[in-house]
């Protein structure tokens, strides 16, 4: 087992997943559909005690295969190892290639599908960002409408300019209205116009001040009153750093999905035969002289214990 950047716990939890899966009944079924085992374990050449019953069910059937097939997993080595046992050479082999062939598709499809969840979910944070930017732009626009204006920064610098010049204007006025006083009576023409001209004047700053703050607002009066800048200023800030962040995730989950495309287009876990399953040149089972001579040692030890029992009996009678 393979698999490209990966760790090798990893590699192991697929490895013991193929293991499973060769015991499993439903490999056990395919191969069933592909081979007869009423021939191929329970032929009439077959010694009696270790054939296939001809009417076993898929549970006896599952056992009885796990009894002639060995699949082990190397932790040390990273490798699957499978020993298939049959009454042929021929059938042992075609049974292994089976195995191989099953558990490369099993890779192959574990493989396929854990790439297309990545596609697929990558597709869809790409939906949610894109859909998420959408709604910050909408509520831009209504924001521009609702208050009647694009860029309240650019109004704002132009309202300060503006103040700073009706301020300059207020400060000319004052000193002219000092020296007026200076020389004047306070009921001259000349004072009481300079006066209105000083009012005028404050009256102008004061709206100009409550175009751009809520405390230019409060001393502008009620009939001046109207929404400042600054809280279109705030609004407008707001949504802007949503838009940042919209865009910053929209351009990281497109990067995201780029990558799982990239990775999807190559195989990541692959399953590749380094030991193609070869055709026996010689029985290891039955160990005729190994079983002869367990039999043999067996018996003699029942024939033993029978002649100490009958000796014994025979002697206490």
């Amino acid at each position: 087992m393979f698999q490209g950047m990966a760790s090798a716990s990893q590699i192991g939890l697929d490895s013991y997943v193929v293991v499973q899966y060769i015991r499993s009944r439903e490999l056990v079924d395919k191969l069933r559909a592909e081979y007869d085992f009423s021939k191929v374990f329970g032929g009439t050449e077959t010694d009696w005690f270790s054939r296939l019953g001809q009417d076993a069910s898929s549970e006896k059937v599952v056992e009885y295969w796990n009894k002639r097939v060995d699949p082990f997993f190397d932790l040390t080595t990273g490798s699957v190892t499978v020993q298939v046992r049959a009454f042929s050479p021929q059938d042992s082999q075609k049974l292994a290639q089976s195995i191989l062939a099953h558990s490369e598709t099993l890779v192959n499809e574990l493989s396929r599908r854990s790439r297309d969840d990545a596609v697929r979910g990558a597709t869809q944070e790409v939906s949610r960002a894109e859909e998420r930017l959408r709604n910050v732009l909408a509520d831009q626009r209504v924001l521009r409408d609702t208050r009647g204006t694009i860029n309240p920064e650019k109004e704002a610098e132009g309202g300060l300019m503006a103040v700073s010049k009706l301020r300059e204007q207020l400060a000319k006025f004052n000193a002219d209205l000092a020296v007026q006083k200076e020389y004047m009576g306070a009921d001259s023409p000349t004072v009481r116009a300079t006066e209105s001209k000083v009012r005028a004047m404050q009256a102008q700053v004061a709206l100009a001040e409550s175009r751009l703050t809520n405390k230019g607002a409060a001393n502008a009066g009620p009939e001046d009153a109207s929404r400042p800048l600054s809280a279109d200023i705030g609004a407008f800030d707001a949504l802007a750093a949503e838009r940042r962040f919209a865009e910053e995730n929209y351009k990281a989950s497109l990067a995201s999905l780029e990558k799982a495309r990239e990775q999807a287009n190559r195989q990541m876990t692959y399953l590749a035969a380094f030991v193609s399953p070869s055709l026996p040149q010689e029985a290891l089972y039955p160990k005729r002289f190994q079983d002869i001579l367990i039999t043999f040692v067996a018996a003699l030890g029942v024939w033993i214990f029978l002649i100490i029992a009958i000796r014994s009996i025979k002697e206490h009678a």
